[in-house]
């Protein structure tokens, strides 16, 4: 603003900017995160990315429902899924997470946690790296899953089996 000897305000400059687009984009990224969590807060998959270096970029509501603890301890205690494992599967698992070589295909495997509770829960993990566009690699995306009941159910079956085969 300009002011005369008065102090008056005489003329005003100002700029204008249009920022739909901007807004527009704005408002898409909403939807997308928008759509990002009904899907990740609503599966019963333990849903997680790991950066370069083994921390969290992102941990799933579903970490609680499968160890009983919340999103806020595994990023507060980097530590904590490892301590969960099973002792005799700890280092199957500690070498896997630790592996130099962590950009190859799908790995998957089986091995059993203890949650809060002190019960046993088996977990179906599986991770794959992740790449930017330009092949920078980010991490590996994961996915544990409560297998427990199928567990027993194959354990179940199993002994049956082994029962008709020594019955006959």
């Amino acid at each position: 603003a300009i002011r005369n000897d008065e102090g008056v305000i005489e003329h005003v400059f100002g700029t204008f900017q249009d920022i739909t687009d901007n807004k527009k984009k704005e408002k898409e990224l909403k939807e997308s995160e928008r759509k990002f969590r009904l899907l990740v807060d609503n599966t019963n998959d333990w849903e997680y990315w790991i950066d370069q270096n083994n921390e969290y970029v992102f941990i799933s509501k579903a970490c609680e429902e499968i160890t009983g603890y919340s999103v806020e301890e595994f990023y507060n205690q980097p530590d904590l899924f490892m301590d969960l494992i099973r002792e005799d599967y700890k280092k199957e698992v500690f070498n896997h997470y630790h592996a130099k070589e962590r950009t190859g295909p799908l790995h998957t495997s089986e091995f059993p946690i203890i949650n809060r509770e002190n019960k046993e829960v088996w977990i179906e993990h599986s991770c794959i790296p992740v790449f930017n566009k330009d092949g920078k690699f980010l991490g590996r995306r994961g996915n544990n899953r409560d297998i427990t009941q199928r567990k027993h159910l194959d354990d179940s079956l199993r002994s049956i089996q082994e029962m008709l085969l020594s019955s006959q």
